[in-house]
This record gives C-alpha cells, sequence and structure tokens, in this order.
C-alpha cells in the first residue's frame, strides 16, 4: 500500500509501477494467468523435443558426443530422471 498525494504517485510512481510489473494492467494479468495455464503442456512438448533433437543429433556420424541428461549413454541419466 502507498500513502500518497495523486499528484505524487503520477509524478514519481506511475510509470515505474507500470514498467517493472508490481502492478499489473487487467489485460497483461490475464494473459499470465493464460501462460500459466498451458506451462506444463508446453514444457512437457520442449521436454520432448529436445529429447528428439538430442537423438537426432546423437544418430549423426560427423558428432562425436552429445551431452543431454536423459539419453541413456549420459552418466549421471538415473538422478536427471530422479529430479
Amino acid at each position: 500500500m502507498i500513502l500518497s498525494s495523486e499528484k505524487f504517485i503520477a509524478d514519481h510512481l506511475h510509470t515505474f509501477l507500470r514498467q517493472t510489473g508490481p502492478a499489473l494492467s487487467p489485460f497483461n494479468a490475464w494473459v499470465l494467468l493464460k501462460g500459466i495455464e498451458t506451462l506444463p503442456l508446453r514444457i512437457e512438448k520442449m521436454q520432448q523435443n529436445a529429447a528428439k533433437l538430442a537423438d537426432f543429433i546423437g544418430e549423426q556420424k560427423q558428432i562425436k558426443k552429445v551431452i543431454y541428461p536423459f539419453r541413456d549413454d549420459h552418466p549421471q541419466v538415473k538422478l536427471a530422471k530422479k529430479q
């Protein structure tokens, strides 16, 4: 809570609060909530895509080594899956 005159807020705080996020506009708050709703789905898809890409790169003869924690040839694959 900020107790001050409207002039002080308008002159000194309004722009700062709008640009730094402590006071989201209703639209930005709605967009943020929509993004959070689909976050688990997007993260899962990113993980699947990363695994496919690591496997594809690992199959290339020109590539000597692929370091991706969820590949079976990674030394800490069990730890990565556990975490």
